[in-house]
């Protein structure tokens, strides 16, 4: 990469790929992103047998070329040139070669050597030129694991990594991008879109994202500002103002991606959102922003990077990050509100934007911020159920579940399906009764209380197993915990438990008629670094209560603990398949 002026770079890659599977292959498909912005000078594809004779070429025409909208982006710039090859036989070597030059020089290429799990690196070379007349800053992460060697000479810096073996996904392994080599490029004079730009740090960064992209768009109807002032007159304080305005906006509006020009960064105008009935993340963003200014309440447009794996903002050197948005209210507490859900409830932002470093862009200018984290004192699912056991195995059941913080999302999937649907969900939720009847069930979103309900009157005909005068039954009918990983014997990554969460328990058995309680499992409790595991049994006349409760917290690892780790799920779930054993008279 060569990095000539301000407003404009080259990128020259020659990768060559010996690829043995299908798996492989998919890894490996070639494929250019570009947009009105790139201008490619050079695109090619060889393929070879495994003997290295060239079997097929692909010139720059021979590439497809398709939009790379998805089914929810109804505009965008953005395209894709990709080869449409199917392999004959492997193992056989691609051989993809390209370069363009870019006047976008905001997002410039990162050197990522290693590209995905099951690739083996026998050399990856990157160079990096820089005119003397710009300031480049440079961010290298996660060396310390791999042999990278890095030279520079003038103008130019070499990073080289060679002969490294494949690397294989582990169980409950970290982020990709915090284990893998990595390098970060970024000007403090660039330009987006044509737009010129400064980033010498995070407030002046915030600070040209409101003046250059936000300022101009806030401007609503004034029927629509006499409107939401009037729904929101009777409301008492900010926050009963900022609920009415959220539930306002899930109302009237809907999520549609739209990518265009600036408009990747650029917000859609208000009015357009409000006339129009729909935006992208900062289109809604934006809109909310609007209607809750014109309420007299503050907010601030804010920038995250949007993943599972609760990527944070790269703090070391401010750089455009971050592929959404969300809304922050200022206060002792900060609320955050996702303005994309039509169904979220108010402060809910989920698993996606949670507990995460962000950039909060506030007319003064940015500054990095934490979004609210959902720990296992919040993530709690609490279950209750009545069970009748029967002199046949047979058991009927009154369950109820209700979810809390994150767990909800386990759910959210099946406020779209049908009733059909939704019972093969449960069903094979608790594959290990064959077959489960789900004589009634109702499942519910309670948006007030930010919690998934759900009740179930059920029946299983061989719940217990009889053995002559006897039931065995089993402890825990429907929390069983069987996610136990593999066993590794060289574990190379730290033990990652992203999330913590608390299982609570209680279940109440009632015997048969003339039956008494022969053996029951003793009470336990398992107290780690992991997590917190205890379940007593109680016995009252003709019934049995037992309650567990299960809490595992969300920390790092060595890669040395992941085998006490294992090992302590694995006794977690030797005991949710305890069994107590009744005598039938």
């Amino acid at each position: 990469m060569e990095i000539k002026k301000f407003n404009l770079y080259t990128y020259e890659v020659t990768k060559t790929v010996v690829v043995y599977n299908e798996s492989g292959y998919r890894k490996n498909i070639p494929y250019l992103n570009y947009d009105d912005k790139i201008s490619i000078k050079k695109l090619e594809v060889k393929i070879y047998n495994s003997y290295g004779i060239e079997i097929k070429k692909f010139k720059k025409n021979d590439f497809k070329d398709i939009s790379s909208n998805d089914a929810i982006t109804i505009q965008s710039d953005d395209r894709i040139k990709y080869i449409d090859y199917t392999p004959i036989n492997y193992p056989f070597i691609i051989q993809f070669d390209y370069s363009y030059e870019s006047s976008d020089t905001a997002f410039l290429p990162r050197w990522i050597p290693f590209e995905n799990y099951g690739i083996s690196i026998e050399n990856a070379t990157f160079e990096l030129i820089v005119q003397p007349d710009i300031k480049c800053n440079v961010l290298d992460k996660n060396f310390e694991n791999f042999q990278v060697e890095k030279k520079t000479e003038g103008i130019a810096t070499v990073y080289q990594l060679r002969n490294l073996k494949s690397l294989k996904r582990e169980s409950y392994s970290i982020p990709s991008h915090e284990f893998f080599p990595i390098s970060y490029f970024a000007l403090n004079h660039f330009s987006l879109k044509g737009k010129e730009g400064k980033a010498n740090n995070w407030e002046e960064l915030g600070k040209w994202f409101y003046e250059s992209l936000y300022k101009t768009q806030f401007e609503l109807p004034e029927a629509t500002v006499q409107k939401i002032k009037q729904l929101t007159s009777t409301a008492k304080t900010d926050e009963e103002k900022a609920k009415i305005v959220y539930k306002y906006v899930q109302d009237k509006t809907r999520y549609v991606s739209i990518q265009l020009g600036i408009g990747g960064w650029q917000p859609m105008k208000a009015a357009d959102v409000d006339r129009l009935g729909y935006g992208d993340c900062k289109g809604l963003t934006n809109y909310t922003f609007a209607l809750l200014k014109a309420v007299g309440i503050n907010a601030y447009h804010t920038i995250i990077s949007n993943d599972a794996d609760k990527k944070d903002f790269i703090t070391e050197m401010p750089f455009l990050q971050g592929n959404h948005m969300i809304l922050c209210i200022p206060g002792k507490e900060n609320i955050w509100l996702e303005c994309t859900s039509q169904k979220s409830a108010f402060g809910e932002i989920g698993s996606s934007n949670e507990d995460r470093k962000v950039l909060v862009v506030t007319p003064e200018g940015g500054k990095i911020e934490k979004t609210k984290k959902y720990d296992e004192k919040e993530n709690i699912i609490f279950s209750k159920a009545t069970v009748q056991l029967f002199t046949d195995g047979k058991m009927n059941a009154n369950l109820e579940k209700v979810f809390n913080g994150i767990t909800v999302e386990r759910r959210y999937a099946l406020e779209y399906k049908t009733e059909s649907e939704r019972k093969d969900f449960y069903r094979e939720i608790w594959d290990y009764y064959n077959p489960i009847i789900l004589n009634e069930f109702s499942t519910k979103r309670n948006s007030e209380a930010k919690t998934w309900e759900e009740k179930f009157d059920l029946e299983v005909e061989k719940f217990a197993l009889k053995n002559v005068n006897q039931l065995i039954v089993n402890v825990n009918p429907f929390s069983r915990w069987e996610n136990v990983p593999d066993k590794i014997r060289a574990r190379k990554q730290p033990v990652n438990i992203k999330r913590g969460f608390t299982e609570v328990d209680e279940i109440e058995f009632l015997f048969p008629e003339n039956s008494t309680i022969e053996a029951l499992p003793q009470n336990t409790i398992l107290e780690t670094k992991f997590g917190i595991y205890q379940f007593d049994i109680t016995v009252n006349e003709h019934k049995i209560v037992y309650k567990r409760k299960f809490t595992l917290f969300e920390n790092q690892h060595s890669n040395t603990d992941y085998n006490d780790f294992r090992n302590f799920l694995m006794e977690i779930n030797k005991y949710d398949n305890a069994k107590f054993l009744i005598q039938l008279n």
